[in-house]
C-alpha cells in the first residue's frame, strides 16, 4: 500500500509538471504580427483671408493689401498727420488646409520708429487652435504716441503668420 501511495503523488506530480510545462510553453511561445502600411494626405496651411482698416484717426488713406499667395499681409498707416493719431486694422486667418493648426505668433517687420505703438489683439497672447475651414478674426492698432514732436509720419508694417500642426 505503500508503493501505491507513493505512485499515486508521483503520477500527481508528473501531470502538474506536464500542465506547467504546457503553460509556460503558451506564454512564451505567443506572437504577434502585425503587416500593413499607414499613409497620411494632409494639407496644412493657414492664410490671410480679409484685411480692412476699421477706423482711422488723423490718418491719410491707411491701407491692409494681403499678397498674392496670402501668407504675407503689408498693413501701410498713410500719413499719420499729428501725435496721437491711430489706424486699426481688422484681419481674419483661415485654416484652409484638412488639419487642425495652432496658430502660436503674428509676426510684425516694422519700421522701427520709436514713435508708434503696434498692439495686437489679446486673443493672440497664446496658441489658438483653427479647426480645417474655420476663420479667426484679430486686430492691429498702429498709434502715433501722443507726446511726440515731430511732423507727420508714413509706417509700413509686413505681417506673417507662425503655426504649427495640432498635436
Amino acid at each position: 500500500m505503500k508503493r501505491n501511495g507513493r505512485r499515486n503523488y508521483f503520477i500527481i506530480a508528473l501531470f502538474l509538471l506536464v500542465g506547467l510545462l504546457g503553460v509556460g510553453y503558451a506564454l512564451f511561445a505567443e506572437s504577434l504580427s502585425i503587416t500593413g502600411t499607414a499613409t497620411s494626405t494632409g494639407t496644412f496651411d493657414i492664410e490671410f483671408f480679409t484685411a480692412t482698416v476699421t477706423s482711422s484717426s488723423n490718418a491719410g488713406e491707411p491701407t491692409a493689401t494681403i499678397s498674392g499667395d496670402k501668407n504675407t499681409l503689408t498693413l501701410v498707416a498713410d500719413t499719420l498727420l499729428v501725435p496721437g493719431a491711430n489706424v486699426l486694422y481688422t484681419v481674419e486667418v483661415k485654416n484652409v488646409g484638412n488639419v487642425s493648426a495652432d496658430l502660436t505668433d503674428v509676426l510684425l517687420t516694422d519700421d522701427n520708429d520709436p514713435d508708434i505703438t503696434v498692439t495686437l489683439d489679446p486673443t493672440l497672447s497664446t496658441p489658438l487652435t483653427i479647426a480645417p475651414n474655420a476663420t479667426h478674426s484679430f486686430t492691429i492698432e498702429v498709434e502715433w504716441d501722443s507726446g511726440s514732436g515731430k511732423g507727420s509720419k508714413t509706417v509700413n508694417y509686413t505681417v506673417d503668420l507662425d503655426y504649427v500642426q495640432t498635436p
